[in-house]
């Protein structure tokens, strides 16, 4: 089994061009960013050759990580407070997968961090939310055995701190266990889903379509969730750096602002007001421009017009994933032209 675990973005050693090819399209893109400078969130990936052997034997793949995930975690640099996010990275889409699990890692110590830095009701939403997830992934009961379960709980405006309790007897009743996972537990039990997750009818179904073999098209991330500061004009959205009509140069599309103070990307509000791109340019001209300069970075790297999702919280502005966009072929040859 290969061993070797890549770590770049914010900060961390980048890794030979000639890697990417082991890394899956998500992380490949994110490893290209950091190539040209692109601010990403911190991101270790477990390559393809590592994660083939993942696929081959499962138990020895639980066992590699048992072994190896302190290691990774402290190269790492994970802080108790640090929230993690378990994404695969297959070389193409492949439906019925665990793609992307969020919100890991919260411990005993973690806990107490996040009431410190972001306030007990923070902390209690996290290990809520964190419970539900680690349920739904390593143990198959469904969120809305969850929400169905608290919803009269919900209504009458209980706390954080009662919402999670009602959720960890909900746990335990389904289980027969009180929850108390490790962090590591809560990553190798997210990783090991998503491996199964590759294995599923509708996954398998989909690669026996398209001529895909089970092995050599598979990575998995672990990545650093980014902290929000609302009062600091923390957001998260999506642009496109080209109109797709004519070509011309205008970073469009939309964000939304964290709904309280310093969340993660992952406890964004959903229901938080959508605002075009453009109006940062007067609540926020820095970020404004940094977010332009983003959208020229990207083009110079990949050569083309892009859509993109960013995230600007503590830290600075990352970019969280690209692609390219669809512009019609007006635009499409102006782009070409301007990028010669």
């Amino acid at each position: 089994m290969n061993r070797s675990v890549i770590l770049f973005g914010n900060g961390f050693v980048k890794l030979p061009e000639a890697d990417i090819s082991q890394l899956g399209r998500k992380a490949s893109d994110l490893a290209s960013m950091a190539f040209a400078n692109i601010a990403i969130p911190a991101t270790a990936v477990l390559p393809i050759a590592l994660v083939d052997g993942f696929l081959n034997d499962a138990d020895g793949a639980k066992s590699w990580l048992v072994t190896n995930l302190d290691d990774i975690l402290q190269r790492f640099n994970v802080a108790p407070e640090t929230l993690l996010a378990v994404r695969l990275s297959p070389l193409q889409a492949v439906p019925g997968i665990n793609a992307t699990m969020l919100g890991l890692g919260q411990t005993a110590e973690g806990f107490l961090a996040h009431a410190r830095l972001y306030g007990e009701e923070f902390a209690w939403r996290k290990r809520r939310e964190m419970i539900v997830a680690y349920a739904e992934f390593a143990k198959k009961i469904g969120a809305e055995v969850f929400e169905e379960a608290i919803e009269d709980l919900v209504e009458a405006s209980a706390s954080e701190r009662e919402l999670c309790q009602a959720v960890e007897i909900i746990f335990q009743n389904e289980t027969l266990t009180a929850f108390s996972v490790s962090r590591n537990n809560q990553i190798i039990d997210a990783i090991m889903a998503g491996v199964a997750s590759w294995h599923s009818p509708r996954a398998s179904a989909f690669r026996a379509l398209n001529g895909q073999s089970l092995t050599g098209g598979l990575a998995i991330m672990l990545q650093k969730q980014v902290i929000f500061d609302a009062d600091k004009l923390g957001c998260m959205g999506s642009a496109i750096t080209r109109s797709l009509e004519n070509g011309t140069k205008n970073t469009h599309g939309f964000w939304q602002q964290a709904a309280s103070q310093r969340l993660p990307i992952s406890a964004q509000q959903p229901e938080a007001e959508l605002k075009p791109a453009s109006s940062l340019e007067n609540l926020k001209p820095d970020l404004f421009a940094s977010l332009q300069q983003l959208a020229a970075q990207l083009e110079a790297t990949f050569h083309d017009a892009q859509k993109f999702e960013f995230v600007a919280g503590e830290g600075g502005l990352f970019a969280m994933s690209t692609e390219p966009a669809k512009p019609s072929i007006k635009a499409a040859l102006r782009i070409a032209c301007d990028l010669v």
